[in-house]
């Protein structure tokens, strides 16, 4: 409960209501900055950028072939209003394959949306397909507070030159399609 303890008089009283009702969400078109979609590459960048609630955190497969679908969830995932002020990231989960037991998901289950809680140390994952509707069912369960968390001791990203990473897959993948065709 607040307890005023001002002048009675309108621009105090008007000042001490307004800081107690709480203002609308900005508009995103109202020229406010859009946060940065950053890729998370080591554990220093995820806790910076999952410091504040909310966290979503796609993990996807990175390559460059798949450049356009990781912009398209990305875009859908901003374009809604529960989530558009949220800080979201990515991590290239078939350059950080290590994270994936962690989290009990195969390669074959990307793109998988996250939802970081308490700094890190609780998460929930949405379940089934990426696309617009299940990311709006999936937003507007976080904001309500009815999604399943499970706990997490540590994210084990560890430091990598993901381009290097998919060189080298590309090459053994061509490789491979080479004694295949022969």
């Amino acid at each position: 409960m607040a307890v005023y303890n001002g002048n009675y008089n309108y621009n105090d009283l008007k000042t001490f209501f307004d800081s107690l009702v709480s203002r609308p969400a900005e508009d995103p078109s109202s020229g406010a900055p859009e946060k940065e979609v950053k890729e998370v590459r080591s554990p220093k960048v995820f806790h910076n950028h999952c410091e504040v609630e909310p966290c979503y955190l796609l993990l996807v497969d990175g390559s460059p072939k798949n450049k356009e679908a990781l912009e398209g969830s990305i875009r859908t995932l901003k374009s809604i209003n529960k989530a558009a002020a949220a800080n979201i990231g990515w991590i290239d989960a078939v350059c950080h394959s290590e994270i994936l037991g962690t989290l009990d998901i195969q390669q074959e289950d990307l793109p998988a949306l996250f939802y970081i809680k308490s700094k890190g140390t609780r998460y929930a994952r949405l379940i089934g397909r990426v696309s617009e509707e299940s990311l709006k069912i999936f937003v507007a369960k976080v904001g309500a507070g009815r999604i399943n968390e499970r706990p997490i001791d540590e994210w084990p990203l560890q430091q990598k030159d993901c381009e290097e990473v998919h060189a080298r897959l590309d090459a053994l993948t061509n490789q491979e399609s080479t004694l295949t065709a022969e």
